[in-house]
Order: C-alpha cells, then sequence, then structure tokens
C-alpha cells in the first residue's frame, strides 16, 4: 500500500514538474528575431544559400534557357494536436500565429512551382489559396476522394510564368504537367506526402504508382516502343486500364496531339517520410525496381512489385551533392531545453530528370541544378536543438527545400554544364548522417506523435 502511494506521489511531482516546465515557456517573452544568415557557397558548380541570401544573386536565364525555382515544405496541418510536444508553448501552436511565419516563409522562397504538403482542403483558401493568389499563384490539389479529405499535398504554380496544361490527382500525390510561357517548355511536377511510419511496402505502392502515372504521361511525347513492364516471379502481368477522363483534366485532353512537343522535364518532391535506403527512394532514384533488389527488412514485398519507368528513367536527388556534415535534416522532434531527446532526419526530398531514358537529347527539355537553398543557416543550428520546433520563429516540424533549375531544350543551349551531371547517382552524402537508420531507433520510423515505430 505504501509502495502505491509513493508510486502516486512520484507521478504527481512529476506532473507538476511538467507542468510548472510549461508555464514559465508560456510566460517566457519572445525573443527578438535575429536576421537571417546570408553565406553562400559553391558545391560541384551549384551555389548553395543561405535563407537570407535566397533567391541567389548573379544568376540570370535567359528565352530559350528559363530558370524554374521550385520549393517544397511541409507546413504542418492547421489542426494539428501537438501530443506529446511539451517543449511546444500554446501560443506556438495557435496557426493564427504559425501562418504568419508561414505566409512569410512562401513568400520569400520567390518559388515559380511551390510544392505544400499537409494543407488542409477544408481550409485552403483561408489558409493559403487567398493570400497566394494575390501573390500572383494559382493552385491544383490531390484528390480528396478515396480516403481522408484534410490534409493533402497542393501545388501552386506562378501563373504568369506556367500554364497548367495537365494534371492527374492522386490521394497523397499530385501530378501535373505546366508550360513555361516564354519558351514553351514543358515540365512534370509530382508533390509527395507518402505513407508515415513502419509501412514500406504501402510507400513502395504509392512511389510506384506515381512512377507509372509520369511513364505513361512521358510515353505520349516518346518516339519510341513503349517499353513493357518486366513480368513478376510469378510469371503474371496485371491487365492494363483504359486510361480514365481523369488522366487528361486540362485543355487539350484525349486529343491533345504531342507528337511534335518536346518531351517535359521532370520533378518530384515532397514529404516522402522515408529515409534514403527505403524503396520508395530507391525507385525514384533507379527508376526500377526488381524483386530480387527487395530487402525483406522492409517488409513482405508487395504483389506488383515489378517495374520500370522506361521514359522517365532515374531521378537525382538534388541535396546529394552535399556531404554527409553539411546535408540539412528536415525534420526534427524534441527539444534539449526539455530535456527530450533530439531526433533529427531526411525526410523531404527534390528529385529532378537530367535527362530521359529513350528520348532524345533534342527532343526534351533538360534541367540542370543551378542553386540550392539551406533551410536554416549555422547560427540557427544550435537554437533549433534547443527550443525545438515549432517556435516562435519557425512554424512547422519539418524545414522547407528549394532548388533553383535552368530549363532548356536544344543541344548546347544550356548557360553553364552543371558539374553535378559529372556525379554518380550514389554520390556519396547522399542521405546525410541524420538520414541513417539508428537516428530513429535502429528499424523504427518516427510517427508524428515522435515515437519510434518498430
Amino acid at each position: 500500500m505504501r509502495l502505491k502511494q509513493l508510486l502516486l506521489a512520484a507521478a504527481a511531482a512529476y506532473a507538476l514538474a511538467a507542468l510548472a516546465r510549461y508555464l514559465r515557456r508560456e510566460e517566457e517573452e519572445e525573443p527578438e528575431e535575429e536576421p537571417e544568415d546570408r553565406e553562400t557557397t559553391t558545391v560541384h558548380g551549384v551555389q548553395v544559400c543561405d535563407p537570407g541570401a535566397w533567391p541567389p544573386e548573379g544568376i540570370a536565364g535567359r528565352p530559350d534557357c528559363p530558370l524554374v525555382a521550385v520549393a517544397s515544405y511541409n507546413t504542418l496541418r492547421r489542426n494539428y494536436r501537438f501530443r506529446g510536444h511539451d517543449w511546444v508553448p500554446g501560443r506556438h501552436r495557435d496557426f493564427g500565429h504559425r501562418r504568419s511565419l508561414l505566409l512569410r516563409q512562401l513568400e520569400s522562397f520567390k518559388a515559380d512551382l511551390l510544392c505544400l504538403q499537409e494543407c488542409e482542403l477544408r481550409s485552403l483558401e483561408e489558409d493559403f489559396a487567398e493570400p497566394l493568389r494575390k501573390l500572383g499563384y494559382d493552385f491544383v490539389t490531390a484528390d480528396p476522394k478515396g480516403g481522408h479529405d484534410h490534409t493533402k499535398p497542393v501545388i501552386f504554380y506562378d501563373k504568369s510564368r506556367f500554364a497548367m496544361t495537365w494534371s492527374k490527382p492522386k490521394s497523397r500525390v499530385v501530378l501535373a504537367e505546366f508550360r513555361e510561357k516564354s519558351s514553351g517548355d514543358r515540365i512534370l511536377v509530382a508533390a509527395c506526402h507518402l505513407q508515415g511510419g513502419n509501412h514500406a511496402p504501402t510507400r513502395y505502392n504509392q512511389a510506384r504508382s506515381l512512377m507509372k502515372a509520369m511513364d505513361s504521361r512521358m510515353r505520349e511525347y516518346a518516339k519510341t516502343p513503349e517499353t513493357p513492364t518486366p513480368r513478376s516471379s510469378s510469371g503474371s502481368r496485371s491487365p492494363r486500364r483504359s486510361r480514365s477522363p481523369k488522366d487528361t483534366k486540362k485543355p487539350g485532353g484525349p486529343t491533345e496531339d504531342l507528337s511534335n512537343e518536346k518531351a517535359p522535364a521532370c520533378i518530384v518532391c515532397g514529404d516522402m517520410n522515408a529515409f534514403y535506403d527505403d524503396p520508395s527512394v530507391r525507385l525514384f532514384k533507379t527508376g526500377h525496381m526488381r524483386r530480387n533488389m527487395w530487402n525483406p527488412m522492409d517488409g513482405e514485398p508487395p504483389r506488383r512489385l515489378d517495374f520500370r519507368a522506361g521514359h522517365v528513367g532515374g531521378l537525382r536527388d538534388a541535396y546529394c551533392i552535399l556531404d554527409e556534415e553539411s546535408r540539412p535534416f528536415t525534420y526534427q522532434y524534441g527539444s534539449e531545453d526539455c530535456k527530450n531527446k533530439v531526433v533529427r532526419m531526411v525526410v523531404d526530398y527534390i528529385f529532378y530528370a537530367e535527362r530521359k531514358e529513350n528520348v532524345r537529347e533534342e527532343d526534351g527539355t533538360r534541367l540542370t541544378l543551378r542553386a540550392l537553398r539551406r533551410p536554416f543557416g549555422k547560427s540557427r543550428r544550435k537554437p533549433l536543438a534547443s527550443v525545438g520546433i515549432p517556435n516562435g520563429w519557425h512554424p512547422s516540424d519539418h524545414l522547407p527545400l528549394a532548388a533553383l533549375f535552368e530549363m532548356s531544350s536544344s543541344p548546347g543551349s544550356s548557360i553553364a554544364s552543371s558539374k553535378v551531371s559529372q556525379l554518380p547517382r550514389s554520390q556519396a552524402g547522399g542521405g546525410g548522417k541524420h538520414n541513417r537508420r539508428t537516428m530513429a531507433g535502429g528499424r523504427g520510423e518516427l510517427n508524428k506523435a515522435g515515437k519510434i515505430k518498430s
């Protein structure tokens, strides 16, 4: 009986101490926000800029080689409950506070294509669409049907520069094609928010579905026969589905003749909820997967596993040019001030296709990486750990990524030949030190509540 009383007293004391810490954080005065770092370095011919130096200076496009800025950001949904986030004071959980910071950040990206995750579709107009429309953006969302309709990826695009020509919304992905108005070049963009937790087969299926849709669209431009999907080990092949009207929603539709058009450039970005060795990320990087490539530690392989994106090919991770020490993490849980273990990892990516398989160079639009935006400078690294996120100057538990590309559609027209293309796709440091499985407790992964799922 006495032991039970002692345990109850200890639990009560712990709860009171946690409440006192929380109240002290509520009463603390908001520190003045310091200006963002402005350091710029060059890595393999690519400018890598701190937030204060973005967009980079001294990089100019021209009509036949326009520049396109792409940003990806998990904004943390409006109605997130913050369970287990005792380091986040109530005033920093309030979406009114976070929204003002988010809008300031989104405007600072100066992005032509802005890919957001965890947008609440029910309040999208108020949260983002209305203020971004004033900045010249239009948008396309993922499909609200077939599951929950509250948080979805959304692509905002600068309608003064781009016109949307085609879109294919899915539940966790929105895929859209845009035409750059000055050059006529096209770009195929996917904003993703793949399944979280220890669900590698589900993530792979979502990535495979996306790559299949991209490959199907690219096939309409290709001048070569269709590449057949490899047979599975069972020897069966899934029947081909007829194209539904949803595949061609925008102007052009089923009657659009693309035989004389140049194939679009390709970008896939978003919150993949996956480490660098996850099968979904491996599929994006290589463009193919076979049953003998599946790691048994990733769980039971999906029934439909074998796949080759014959027209898209493998994609390159834009941030792979940075080594393990300089590659930034994109997600953080915990705070040193509240004595939580701080867990950092890389789960957000920007992938792009430098070249297309089975498409002649003169028939396609190429992307050359010119600049990257660091999500934070050196002066912010320590405060991020001590205070945690969200906080008074950062509104999400993820950090944003942004890249500047040059689009060119004719041989030799590129302004600068990127040294990135000379790097192998397995560039060392691709995942970064925050991307090792040990950062999330071995094979487990961190869910939104901060718990390790094994």
